[in-house]
C-alpha cells in the first residue's frame, strides 16, 4: 500500500509541475464543446507552463486537452530565452509550441538570435526547429562581428548551443563564407563544421573537400582546415599578372591573421602547384609529406612567399632560361614576383638543370 501511495504522490507532483495555468486575462467567455470547456480569452492573456510564461492578445483555450490557439503579440519568456511571433499553438501533451509569422527568438545562454517564418519550440528539451527562411546569428559581447548560419531548416538546442542546418547551408562571417549540404555551429567553443560538398571562400582563396572545420576567435575567423580530398586554390596579382596556386594533401590547414591567410599547411601526400596566367605551361611544383607555406614572409628579405617541403621532398621550378629539379629530405623555396628566387636543400641532396 505504501508503494502505491508513493507512486501516486510522484505522478501528482509531476502533473502539478507541468500544469498549464492561466495567470491573467482581461476578458473570459466559456462554452462547452465536444465534452470539454472552451475558454475564449482576450486582453493581456498570460499562461504559465512550468517555467515558461506565455503571453498573447487573444487565446482560445480547450481546457480538457491543454490546447491553446493564440493570436496577436505572442511572447514566450524563460530564464534565458525569449520568443516572439504573430500566432502560436500549444499542446501540453506534446509540450510543443508551434510559432508562425515573423518568428524571432533570443537565447542569451550562447548569445544566439534566430529568425524564421515558422518554428517549433520544444519546451521540454528547450530546442527550436526553424524553417521557412531561417537564420541564426551568433554574436559576441566583445566583438562587433557576428557569425550567421543559413539553411532550409535549422535545429538549435539551447542546452548545448549547437545549431544544425540542412540543405543549401551557408555559414557567413567577416571576410569568409562556407557552403555545404549540412552545417553545424558549436557556440560553446566557437567552431563550425560543414559537410556534404562543402566549400569555403576567404578573400581570393577557395577550398573544398569532404569536411571543413572552421575556428573563430571573438567571432573572427582564426583558422580553418579541410579533411578528406582537400583542394585549395588561391589567386594573387603580381606585376599586373595573375598568379595561381593549387594545393592538395590529406589535410589542408589555413591560418588567418588580420583577416588574411598568413600560413598554409599541407600535410601527408602534400603537393603545391604555382603558375602565372601568362605562363601556365611552366608551373612550379613541390611534393612532400608536409609543406608549410608562409604568405608575406617577414624574415625572407625581398621574397614574399616561402615554402618548406619536408619528407621525400621534391621540386620542379623554372627560371627565365631553364627548368630545374631538386630533391632532398627538406627543401625551402623562396618566391618573389618572378617565381622561385632561392632554394635551400638539406639531406640526400639531388639536383638537375635543363636549358
Amino acid at each position: 500500500m505504501r508503494k502505491k501511495n508513493i507512486a501516486i504522490f510522484i505522478i501528482t507532483i509531476f502533473a502539478i509541475t507541468f500544469a498549464l495555468e492561466l495567470i491573467n486575462a482581461n476578458s473570459n467567455s466559456n462554452r462547452f464543446e465536444n465534452g470539454t470547456i472552451v475558454s475564449v480569452l482576450s486582453g493581456d492573456v498570460e499562461f504559465l507552463w512550468n517555467d515558461a510564461r506565455i503571453f498573447s492578445d487573444t487565446t482560445v483555450w480547450r481546457r480538457g486537452n491543454g490546447h491553446l490557439l493564440m493570436t496577436g503579440n505572442i511572447k514566450v519568456f524563460r530564464e534565458k530565452q525569449e520568443l516572439n511571433c504573430d500566432t502560436a499553438e500549444f499542446r501540453s501533451n506534446d509540450k510543443k509550441l508551434q510559432l508562425r509569422g515573423n518568428v524571432f527568438a533570443v537565447d542569451t545562454s550562447y548569445l544566439a538570435t534566430m529568425f524564421s517564418e515558422k518554428a517549433d519550440y520544444f519546451l521540454k528539451n528547450d530546442s527550436v526547429f526553424l524553417y521557412q527562411n531561417p537564420r541564426i546569428h551568433f554574436w559576441d559581447k566583445t566583438s562587433p562581428d557576428t557569425i550567421t548560419v543559413f539553411g532550409k531548416t535549422i535545429n538549435y538546442a539551447s542546452e548545448t548551443g549547437i545549431a544544425r542546418a540542412a540543405d543549401s547551408v551557408r555559414v557567413v562571417g567577416k571576410d569568409f563564407f562556407s557552403v555545404a549540404d549540412t552545417g553545424y555551429y558549436f557556440a560553446k567553443n566557437q567552431t563550425a563544421m560543414t559537410v556534404g560538398n562543402p566549400k569555403i571562400v576567404q578573400e581570393n582563396s577557395e577550398v573544398s573537400g569532404d569536411t571543413i572545420h572552421i575556428i573563430f576567435r571573438e567571432n573572427v575567423l582564426d583558422e580553418f582546415f579541410v579533411v578528406g580530398n582537400p583542394l585549395g586554390k588561391t589567386k594573387e596579382v603580381e606585376n599586373g599578372d595573375s598568379v595561381f596556386m593549387e594545393m592538395v594533401g590529406d589535410t589542408l590547414r589555413f591560418l588567418i591573421e588580420d583577416g588574411k591567410i598568413s600560413q598554409i599547411l599541407s600535410e601527408k601526400n602534400a603537393s603545391i602547384t604555382r603558375f602565372r596566367e601568362e605562363n601556365k605551361e611552366r608551373p612550379d611544383k613541390m611534393w612532400g609529406e608536409k609543406i608549410t607555406t608562409t604568405i608575406d614572409c617577414q624574415d625572407c628579405g625581398d621574397n614574399k612567399i616561402s615554402s618548406v617541403v619536408e619528407g621525400s621532398a621534391k621540386a620542379i621550378y623554372y627560371d627565365q632560361k631553364s627548368k630545374n629539379e631538386s630533391s632532398g629530405d627538406t627543401l625551402k623555396l623562396f618566391f618573389d614576383d618572378n617565381g622561385v628566387s632561392k632554394i635551400i636543400i638539406s639531406g640526400k641532396v639531388k639536383g638537375r638543370l635543363e636549358e
